[in-house]
This record gives structure tokens, C-alpha cells and sequence, in this order.
């Protein structure tokens, strides 16, 4: 038996230690101690594209809809109406959902701006409205606070009754609801 740890806690200390079982490796990722001018980050041209699911970032965020890194109340500063989605490639409930997320974005082409945040490359987004259940929709209008739909097991009756499309359906249905009310309520 071993009575110290074999890799040393002092490795702990500059960074975390993955385990990947699936592939069966190991994976170091050490701490950043260089902090990081957000004004020096470079984004790529986001081009937003009415009707469609549209991938966004961090900064877009902070740019377009709500800057976090300024501490205050959230109210959207965006001139639109803006339904974001956080999901991950790994998450099959994610997966199921862009296709209803799309026709959704069809829908309400003109009156609703629909995107996507990689919850697996935009961390600090996702730490900052502690979204930890993905998906994870955010309905947002103008000068408001946002409307959070959390997971896809938003439903009252027994999850096992449900086919995994109806779930989802169910799940952008009350998206689509909320979608409808904050059109109602800015007169679109």
C-alpha cells in the first residue's frame, strides 16, 4: 500500500489532472498564470445571420447582449430579441434540440435572433450564470433579464412516459412559448 501519492500533490498545484477512461489516457492541463487583457483577444468576424441558429462567443456576448465582466444587474443591452442556447457536442439531448432550435430560428426570422454558445469552449460565460445543466436556453429581450430554461426534463409527469422526441418537444415548446410572449410584449 502507498503511503504517499505517486504523482505528488505539489502537481496539483499547477494544474488539474484529467482522466479520460473511454480513450484511456491521462491529460495534464496546467494553470494559466499569465492573465489575460480581454482587450487583446482577437475574434474572429461573427456574422449573424437572420433564421438560423448562429454560433456566438464569449465577447460577442459581452459585446452585444451583456457585458459580465462590468459587476451589475443584468439587463440586456442588445436592441433585439435574442434566444441563446448553451450546449456541447458530448450532450445528446443538446444534439437532438439544434434541429428544433433551427426551425424555431425559421420561425421567427425578423423578430428573434437565435444563437449558440459551445458551453465547452466558452467557459467563462458559463461560469458567470453558473449554467452547469446543459441545454440551457436564455431567452433575452431588450433591456430585460433573461428567461432560463434549464435541461429538457421540464415536464410534470413521469419522464419515462415520454419518447425522447417528445421531450424535446416539449422542451421548445415552452422555449417557443416564451419566444411568443416577449414578441407580444415589445409589439413584434
Amino acid at each position: 500500500m502507498l503511503k504517499k501519492s505517486t504523482i505528488g500533490l505539489d502537481l496539483l498545484k499547477r494544474g488539474i489532472i484529467s482522466l479520460d477512461f473511454g480513450k484511456g489516457k491521462v491529460y495534464f492541463q496546467p494553470y494559466d498564470i499569465t492573465t489575460i487583457d480581454d482587450s487583446q483577444i482577437v475574434d474572429k468576424k461573427i456574422i449573424i445571420e437572420d433564421g438560423k441558429m448562429n454560433p456566438i462567443t464569449s465577447s460577442y456576448f459581452k459585446k452585444t447582449i451583456f457585458d459580465y465582466s462590468k459587476n451589475g444587474e443584468f439587463k440586456s443591452k442588445a436592441d433585439k430579441i435574442y434566444v441563446i442556447d448553451f450546449w456541447a457536442t458530448w450532450c445528446g439531448p443538446c444534439m437532438k434540440m439544434l434541429p428544433e432550435m433551427a426551425a424555431l430560428a425559421k420561425k421567427y426570422k425578423g423578430k428573434v435572433i437565435f444563437c449558440k454558445i459551445n458551453a465547452d469552449k466558452e467557459k467563462e460565460v458559463c461560469s458567470v450564470f453558473k449554467v452547469t445543466a446543459l441545454p440551457t436556453v436564455f431567452v433575452i429581450a431588450p433591456g430585460q433579464a433573461p428567461i432560463v430554461e434549464i435541461g429538457w426534463w421540464q415536464c410534470t409527469e413521469n419522464r419515462s412516459n415520454y419518447k425522447q422526441t417528445a421531450k424535446i418537444k416539449f422542451h421548445t415548446s415552452q422555449i417557443e412559448r416564451h419566444c411568443s410572449k416577449v414578441c407580444v410584449n415589445a409589439k413584434l
